[in-house]
């Protein structure tokens, strides 16, 4: 028991420090932008990483003994992690749905008004996880779509497309799984599986491989360049 106890503690640090490193990355870049808009992609996947961040560590404070681990506590990490759906969804509504720009809100605050009464209302932490399960791999989906249309067609080469696909993927696995591992006592191991989501989406979305790349290529474009 010590054992899971402590692998799911440091599977959700990890999980925070990658996330905080990728969400200011992010940021940094979408600040950086000459033309920027609420709709930006490193704006929306920058937000939802830092909430993920501050999630992860809530998950934390429980086994560090900082907290008790309370249904008031779970039920505040849970607003938390609206907040990590409410970006993606709108980033997912702004590809899909542009012409419809007038309705996002609506959806949104629909999407947040059925999200906080499961919280609010439902009896057990089991019944909220599987009332909030829906919406989650709804999303999940829509974002698998786009980013395999994406590397299908080769567009967006900043983001490595396979790779957040196969975040994705795990992170379904880890949301449809989360009940019945909470019922066995392998928390450990669904932290483990969305520690491998945030790592692998956190390679995605910063692209080493294209930076380097395009850092390479503007040096030599500068050194082949002719002199006035």
């Amino acid at each position: 028991m010590q054992t899971g106890i402590e692998i799911s503690l440091a599977t959700n640090i990890a999980a925070a420090a990658f996330s905080v490193a990728v969400g200011v990355f992010l940021l940094g870049r979408w600040k950086k932008q000459e033309n920027r808009l609420l709709t930006d992609l490193p704006l929306m996947f920058g937000i939802t990483f830092i909430t993920q961040a501050i999630s992860q560590m809530m998950l934390a404070l429980p086994n560090l003994g900082l907290v008790e681990d309370t249904s008031l506590y779970f039920g505040v990490r849970s607003v938390v992690i609206l907040g990590t759906t409410l970006p993606l969804l709108g980033a997912t509504l702004n590809i899909w749905l542009a012409r419809f720009q007038q309705y996002h809100m609506r959806i949104l605050g629909l999407l947040a008004l059925y999200w906080l009464s499961a919280v609010v209302l439902g009896p057990s932490r089991e019944v909220i996880i599987l009332l909030h399960t829906p919406i989650l791999i709804g999303l999940m989906i829509a974002l698998m779509v786009t980013f395999a249309i994406t590397w299908k067609t080769g567009r967006l080469k900043e983001v490595r497309s396979e790779l957040i696909l196969a975040s994705l993927l795990l992170t379904i696995v880890s949301q449809v799984t989360r009940v019945s591992f909470m019922t066995a006592g392998l928390d450990a191991l669904s932290n483990l599986l969305n520690t491998a989501a945030v790592i692998l989406a956190a390679l995605a979305l910063t692209n080493p491989w294209y930076w380097r790349k395009y850092r390479a290529t503007k040096v030599i474009a500068l050194e082949t360049e002719p002199c006035a």
